[in-house]
This record gives C-alpha cells, structure tokens and sequence, in this order.
C-alpha cells in the first residue's frame, strides 16, 4: 500500500512479498517523476503498436509519422523513469540496481527493443521500406511493454520489490498521495500529446524535404 503522512512526510508502499517506507525526500520526490514518465513511455509504446498496425492496412505514412514519433517520445520518457528510478532504489534499497528484480530487469529489455526501433529506422533509408519494417518491428516488439508493466502485479510467480501503486482492490493510494500522483500523470499526459503533436509535424516536413530532394536528383 502507498498512503502519504503529512505529519511525518512519510509515504508508504508495499510490493510483492516485501513492504516498504520511502522515508528519505528526495526518493519521494523522485517517485511523482518516475511513475509518470514510466506510465506514459507506455503510452507512446502502445500508440507504436496501433500506427504501425494502421500503417500496414492502409500504407498510410501518415501513420508511420505517428507511429516513429510515439516511440522517439517513448523512448524518451523511458529514459527519464530509468534515470530516476535508480536514484530512487539507491535511497531505499541501498543499491542503485537490483538484477535479480524483474520490474527493473524486463523495463530494461523494453528500453532497448525500442533503442533499436529507433536505430532501425536510421539506417533504412527508403520510405516504404522503412515503414513497413518499422511497423513489422513495432508490433512484434510490443510485447516487452506488457511484461514490463504487469511484471511487478503477478507476484508470487515472478520476483518483484518494485513498490505498485494500487497494491490492491483495496486500494493502494491516500487521498493526498493518489491527488498528486493524478496531476502529475495528467501533466506529463499533456506533456507528451504536445511533444507528439510537434514531432509529427517535423516528420512531416522531413519527408517533404526529402521527396524535393528526390525530385531534384531525379531532374538532374
């Protein structure tokens, strides 16, 4: 469970098998970045999926546009909650990585499939091509986002001392503790359809700088 104690400024989580108290306040600090930037490194993930999914029934590139700038943006934010999380484990663990925790470990994995998402389509240099293989790679690579996600939730089957949000059907959040944790989600929420929006715009003026360089090697 994760309750917040304005008295003491001590937040309470528990995970599988193990309780815990963030009782130093940078680590508190640091949690309400690090859950959102995970949660919507998630987001850009599964926004991956869909375009790319739409990309390959329609050959739209305006869904590969999409679909690229959802996992540049997802990438981006995972960076951030895997920056911020070890700082976080250092204050309340001791250790600034555990190998042998599965949250930590499959969220790594995922970074890395979506680094090479992103190296994949730098080194495609045809449109359609890149597209279709970057669509391909998208769908078949979404399925670290999931075990990334629920791998702290299905305990006792898997190791995790990841704290959870809602630990429970009873609930995992105080009031004052799920008030802040909401607006930073609905923050970085914003943040990120912002950012998205403007990247799909430079991905649009990329491929119309590109198409009139093609035309003009064409005519010369």
């Amino acid at each position: 469970m994760l309750s917040c104690d304005s008295s003491d400024d001590v937040v309470e989580l528990s995970s599988p098998g193990e309780a815990g108290i963030m009782t130093s306040p940078i680590s508190q600090k640091i949690f309400y970045f690090h859950m959102p930037s995970a949660w919507v490194s998630y987001v850009g993930f599964f926004l991956t999926l869909v375009f790319g999914v739409m990309y390959l029934r329609t050959r739209d590139r305006r869904y590969d546009r999409v679909a690229a700038s959802s996992a540049e943006l997802g990438v981006l934010f995972a960076t951030i909650a895997i920056a911020t999380g070890p700082v976080w484990a250092k204050e309340e663990w001791g250790v600034y990585w555990r190998w042998d925790d599965t949250k930590l470990v499959t969220t790594f994995v995922m970074w890395l499939v979506y680094i090479g998402y992103l190296m994949l389509r730098a080194a495609v240099v045809d449109h359609n091509v890149r597209a279709r293989m970057s669509a391909v790679y998208g769908i078949l690579g979404f399925v670290t986002m999931p075990m990334s996600l629920l791998s702290s939730r299905i305990a006792p089957l898997i190791r995790s001392s990841h704290p959870q949000v809602i630990a429970s059907s009873s609930g995992g959040l105080s009031m004052e503790a799920g008030i802040t944790i909401g607006i930073a989600v609905v923050a970085f929420t914003f943040l990120f359809i912002t950012m998205l929006i403007k990247r799909v715009e430079i991905e649009e003026s990329e491929d119309e700088l590109e198409d009139l360089k093609r035309r003009v090697g064409g005519e010369d």
